[in-house]
């Protein structure tokens, strides 16, 4: 355990070192080629495969490591850990951490990908962030980004400063007549989540989540599908609700919108306990202990922001 942390140790204070002398070394054209430790000057032409990798000017090629990094500009592949180019990159990074300074281009995958600029391409990771806004594509758990061309960031939470989606919704629905949600993504994709409220069910209240869209179909009027689930919050509760909802949306005013719309709702207890009996109904078809079946309508009040 020692060796591993003195190895690691050695391998950053290395890497920092030659980050400092970064001008000397690209002059003289300083190569440190092994397999722990690799240092190269600009445009060098061999790949960097080594536990920590530097290109101390412009890099072309294959850097792969534990940690990767590259001074200046970037073309071609970063595999490791950690991945950094402190100016534009072109091509892939893939790592637990990716971070391109400047523009990047190409494809970040990993659990963190960050440019501060503008990106061109895909983010895959758990976070993704575009600082300048990214023409393509945001697929984690959280992203953001300044605005989004020629794609869409599909999360949990997507936060889009310049054409986002947020939106405070009141609704209702056939078996909590009192909804209040919140949702944010952009029109074409967003999330929500959702709490319920039914005094006359043994456990008041519920909450949820799920994804949908806005559709454009006419002016001010829009196709609003939508997929979620939603659970009783208390102990020793096995009830599940599964809906699919397809609403016509009408803007009222310029953040006000009314939506209403069929709906199909799957009821399912993983004890057999008895379901919860819905407010209403157009359709309530029992499938067995377990399993109901209801077709309903809901309608819903939002203001966007």
């Amino acid at each position: 355990m020692k060796k591993a942390k003195l190895l690691i140790l050695t391998a950053l204070f290395c890497q920092a070192t030659y980050s400092q002398n970064d001008t000397q070394a690209v002059k003289s054209g300083f190569v440190v080629y092994s397999v722990f430790c690799n240092i190269a000057p600009h445009q060098f032409k061999f790949p960097l495969i080594g536990f920590v990798n530097v290109a101390t000017g412009d890099y072309q090629g294959l850097q792969l490591g534990f940690v990767n990094t590259t001074l200046k500009g970037f073309k071609g592949v970063q595999a490791g850990f950690v991945n950094t180019t402190l100016k534009n990159a072109d091509g892939l990074q893939l790592g637990f951490v990716n971070t391109t300074v400047r523009d990047f281009s190409g494809m970040q995958a990993g659990f963190v990908n960050t440019t501060p600029k503008n990106a061109d391409g895909l983010q895959l990771g758990f976070v993704n962030t575009a600082g300048k806004g990214i023409k393509g594509s945001q697929l984690g758990f959280v992203n953001y980004a300044d605005s989004i061309t020629n794609g869409i960031p599909i999360g949990f939470v997507s936060i889009v400063k310049k054409g986002g989606y947020r939106a405070i919704e009141i609704s209702a629905n056939e078996l909590y007549p009192v909804n209040l949600s919140f949702k944010i993504g952009v029109p074409r994709f967003y999330s929500y989540i959702q709490g319920g409220y039914n005094p006359r069910f043994e456990k008041d209240f519920a909450f949820g989540a799920g994804f949908g869209a806005l559709c454009p179909i006419g002016k001010n009027l829009y196709f609003n599908p939508e997929i979620g689930s939603m659970n009783p919050i208390g102990k020793n509760n096995h009830q599940q609700m599964l809906s699919l909802v397809g609403s016509f949306r009408y803007e009222l005013f310029s953040a006000v919108q009314i939506a209403v719309g069929p709906s199909a709702v799957w009821m399912y207890s993983s004890k057999g306990e008895d379901l919860y009996k819905p407010e209403y109904s157009i359709a309530n078809r029992k499938i067995d202990n377990n399993n109901r079946l209801l077709i309903g309508v809901r309608a819903a009040l939002s203001v966007n922001f």
